[in-house]
């Protein structure tokens, strides 16, 4: 980037700080994930996905919720001289390991850490000072007229195993669904297919799961973000039986958790907590 630029960055966050509203421009790394259109309801929370070069557009922060691809890019991101933001929002994957973990964290010296939660701090051997960003869910609509369909199942991480268990799915429920990319539809979009569906099979993004319990899924999954209503797979060979088993004994009122969701995962909550990290963030100087 020009030195222009990196001066223009410099005086943006100066100006960003004195607004009484400001508006963060976030150089955001997109990874096709739910998250990313949930926090871009954020009022102050301007998404840039991709670098302008011919311009001397000024960014606020980067932000990344990647930390195993970000390993890549942060040394670019660095040279732009702004802080760069790293959301820890997973556990650890199982073959990420101790080792690993250390050189990650030694490699993010100069970046700011943010948790999802206590275990996932402990669990990437974060700084026990880093920030704890919990999850938001905006607020939504549920229309249950639209739920006449049977099985959804998400896979944004191209999992094979899914792909393999959603075609075992679609013979005998031919009405299901795989949503893989979601970089193209809004929030209401998302929220509107996800309601369409008794069913919602996600294994491994917890935002995913409580979305969808929002929204009035019924959530087959192999991890629990700490709720008794979510049903676990008991096993890949009895999918069928446990789904078919399910779909009777759906009740629509009995699975729809919109409001206790949207008032535990408090989004105005989350937005604040958002503002108060980039405000506290933009004072300091940029470590380069």
């Amino acid at each position: 980037m020009a030195n222009s630029s990196v001066i223009q960055n410099m005086i943006q966050s100066i100006n960003t700080l004195s607004l009484s509203s400001p508006v963060y421009n976030v150089l955001y790394e997109n990874t096709n994930t739910i998250f990313d259109i949930c926090i871009n309801q954020v009022d102050t929370f301007n998404q840039i996905k991709q670098i302008d070069d011919n311009s001397n557009f000024a960014y606020d922060i980067y932000w990344s919720n990647d930390p195993a691809n970000h390993i890549n890019v942060v040394e670019n991101i660095e040279k732009l001289h702004i802080h760069n933001i790293i959301y820890f929002r997973n556990l650890s994957n199982k073959n990420v390991k101790k080792e690993d973990k250390f050189l990650i964290q030694n490699r993010f010296r100069s970046s700011i850490q943010i948790a999802q939660n206590k275990n996932t701090q402990a669990d990437w051997h974060m700084n026990k000072n880093s920030f704890i960003l919990e999850y938001g869910i905006p607020k939504l609509i549920i229309n249950e007229n639209l739920r006449n369909s049977s099985i959804l199942v998400i896979n944004t991480i191209n999992s094979k195993n899914l792909t393999q268990m959603f075609n075992a799915i679609k013979e005998y429920w031919p009405d299901s669904y795989m949503l893989t990319n979601v970089k193209k539809f809004s929030y209401n979009e998302l929220c509107n297919i996800m309601q369409k569906y008794k069913i919602c099979i996600e294994t491994y993004d917890a935002y995913n799961i409580l979305l969808a319990m929002a929204n009035g899924c019924r959530v087959v999954s192999t991890i629990n973000p700490d709720n008794e209503d979510i049903l676990m797979i008991p096993n890949y060979n009895s999918i069928i039986d446990h789904l078919t088993k399910q779909l009777i004994q759906y009740d629509k009122n009995l699975f729809n958790h919109s409001d206790y969701i949207t008032t535990k995962y408090c989004f105005n909550k989350f937005s604040t907590s958002i503002n108060n990290i980039i405000q506290s963030i933009l004072p300091t100087p940029v470590i380069i």
